[in-house]
């Protein structure tokens, strides 16, 4: 049985390589942070401020993965705040931390309208608060892998077998 942690910056890919993984791993399944809003949500100026560890409601996380582990082998947990919780990071087995330049991340949400247009001080803010929340303790074992092109999934899978 195994717990894997996948984080990065919105738009580095994290959702594509957490469902290649749970399509590769035997009876595994996958947990999107973004399914665990907290109750109430913290706001910067006219937004939801989803981007700071206020907005997640970890203990919810936690008790899903508690509650899978019943049933399957892996599984994969993915988010951009994943890492900023204690608790939550230490359920994982293996971490897995998806980077990507900050101008090939600005380019990507700018193309990203699923909630419409961005302002450029939100998009700074997103990158702004991924490089205070986004990454887990060094003291971790951790795969780095800078995704600014490609994902390379064989390098996951490699190192979640190992």
């Amino acid at each position: 049985m195994s717990v894997i942690g996948i984080g990065g910056t919105s738009r580095s890919g994290k959702s594509s390589l957490a469902i290649s993984l749970s399509e590769v791993l035997e009876n595994a399944t996958v947990i999107h942070q973004d399914e665990f809003n907290a109750e109430i949500l913290p706001r910067i100026r006219d937004h939801v401020d989803w981007e700071i560890p206020a907005a997640v409601d970890f203990k919810k996380i936690i008790s899903s993965i508690e509650e899978k582990q019943l049933s399957y082998d892996h599984i994969v947990v993915e988010g951009i705040l994943i890492f900023a919780h204690p608790g939550l990071n230490s359920l994982f087995d293996k971490r897995i931390v998806l980077t990507i330049d900050e101008e090939s991340f600005k380019k990507r949400k700018r193309l990203d309208l699923r909630w419409g247009q961005e302002p450029e001080w939100y998009i700074q803010h997103i990158w702004d608060s991924h490089l205070e929340y986004g990454f887990p303790p060094q003291k971790f074992d951790q795969l780095v892998l800078n995704t600014s092109t490609s994902i390379d999934i064989d390098q996951a899978i490699n190192y979640i077998r190992r």
